[in-house]
């Protein structure tokens, strides 16, 4: 598990707001999003934001990070934060009405919030040390995070993700092959018009195009297979017969050698 992976983090979800949905590699996800992390230091907390974009080709894009320093543990409370002198107030409140509260109610909210201390250069270094297991995981949880129910409704409805059921270990693994995969690609259409171009080059040679990807990128021949398979969705090239090299040929001229 990834979170293992990461010191002192106790919590990470991941809040897609009204994002709309888009997929990576057959998995919906919101096309952007943002994962809170907390971290554990003794007694006290502190976070950090990564707000995340998934592109049309499903490469993700870490777009934001913020931190907020170390808070103390809340005290325990000292008053009843309602009391029967304002339980009229409350069940106005859950009629849709303003929610208004007492000057002592105020005070003990204020002492239960303790304010933040500044951003130590230990926990931005935590943050740069782990980036990428840290977006890996973001990626993670927005993906078990659940499916957008609204895929039918009207234009202008609100959108909202139901969740779904915690993925299985085996599903995990594959799902961050698959992940780290996407992180470290950083697939782009300029990168794909180039495969095809590789490609298509590779094979009115009658050369095997795919191992001329390879060796164009220096990478595995799994990966070339799956930038072809990439620029062949995207139209970049021709669709094509398992086992086949299928590429565009130019067509020549009546009349024209």
């Amino acid at each position: 598990m990834v979170v293992t992976q990461i010191p002192n983090l106790v919590m990470a979800f991941s809040e897609p707001g009204r994002s709309e949905p888009t997929k990576m590699d057959g998995h919906v996800i919101a096309k952007s999003f943002t994962t809170i992390f907390t971290f554990q230091d003794g007694e006290k907390t502190w976070g950090a934001d990564f707000n995340v974009t998934i592109s049309d080709l499903g490469t993700p894009k870490l777009t934001g990070v913020s931190i907020s320093g170390s808070r103390a543990p809340h005290p325990k409370p000292l008053t009843k934060t309602y009391t029967k002198e304002n339980k009229h107030e409350l069940q106005e409140s859950s009629q849709g009405k303003r929610k208004t509260f007492t000057d002592k109610q105020l005070e003990e909210y204020r002492r239960l919030t303790p304010e933040a201390e500044s951003v130590e250069r230990w926990q931005i270094k935590v943050i740069e040390q782990y980036r990428f297991q840290l977006l890996e995981l973001a990626i993670r949880l927005a993906i078990e995070m659940g499916d957008p129910g609204y895929l039918d409704f009207p234009t202008g409805v609100d959108r909202w993700w139901s969740p779904i059921e915690p993925l299985g270990v085996k599903e995990i693994k594959e799902l961050q092959k698959k992940i780290d995969k996407r992180i470290r690609q950083k697939i782009t259409p300029e990168l794909l018009r180039k495969v095809a171009e590789i490609y298509t080059e590779a094979g009115l040679r009658n050369e095997k195009p795919v191992k001329a990807v390879q060796e164009f990128y220096k990478c595995k021949y799994r990966t070339a297979q799956d930038y072809v398979t990439y620029a062949r969705q995207q139209s970049f090239l021709p669709p094509t017969t398992p086992g086949k090299v299928t590429v565009r040929k130019t067509k020549k001229r009546k009349g024209k050698a």
